[in-house]
């Protein structure tokens, strides 16, 4: 499907995550995530759109948007506000939705938003490649030093990230007897950033 000549394109393993969910009895919690999931998407979306450089085509993954970008190139400053969008509607969400919920007599289903984009907010702005927080890193650096450089460093410090994360979702699944989203998140992460370090070599 075509949409102002970009190209989008559902993956196999979303369809299949959505199924999946839906056929386990995940409810209203699961819808609320992949629209918050959408939103933060979309603020990557917009930037690219409002710098004249928008993708050619967008897949929709398990993991959110992935964009064949255009062959315009990004300032730095450009790339960091671009990678740091959907964190900031993450927050601005988040922030507004516990608003609601103070000033509509502390309604519960308020809060299920509120969480949902805070976690996501929270997990997207660490320092961490392929994470948001790791691209707008990334390109910091290259502002200040070269790119060679600014990748040593953002794998460096990706590691430095990740292995507490690990142990922290290693814990959080011990204590809860069954929360498995942040360990496979970690484990993800540090498929890809090993992935990552093997290709710049």
């Amino acid at each position: 499907m075509k949409i102002k000549g970009i190209r989008f394109r559902l993956s196999f393993l979303f369809a299949l995550t959505v199924a999946f969910l839906i056929g386990s009895g995940a409810g209203e919690s699961f819808f609320i995530t992949i629209i918050s999931a959408l939103l933060h998407e979309a603020a990557h979306l917009f930037c690219l759109i409002s710098y004249d450089a928008p993708p050619t085509e967008i897949i929709i993954g398990a993991a959110g948007f992935r964009m064949t970008k255009s062959s315009k190139l990004l300032s730095y400053r450009q790339e960091i506000v671009t990678s740091l969008a959907g964190v900031v509607v993450n927050f601005g969400i988040a922030a507004l939705m516990f608003l609601l919920y103070i000033y509509t007599g502390r309604d519960e289903r308020l809060l299920m938003p509120v969480y949902a984009n805070l976690g996501l907010g929270i997990i997207n702005i660490l320092p961490i490649e392929p994470l948001d927080g790791g691209k707008a890193l990334y390109f910091y650096l290259c502002h200040r030093t070269t790119e060679a450089a600014a990748r040593r460093i953002t794998e460096r410090i990706s590691l430095a990230f990740i292995i507490p994360l690990f142990f922290a979702s290693f814990f959080i699944l011990i204590k809860s007897g069954y929360n498995l989203t942040l360990l496979c998140v970690t484990i993800y992460l540090g498929i890809s950033l090993i992935s990552r370090a093997n290709n710049n070599r």
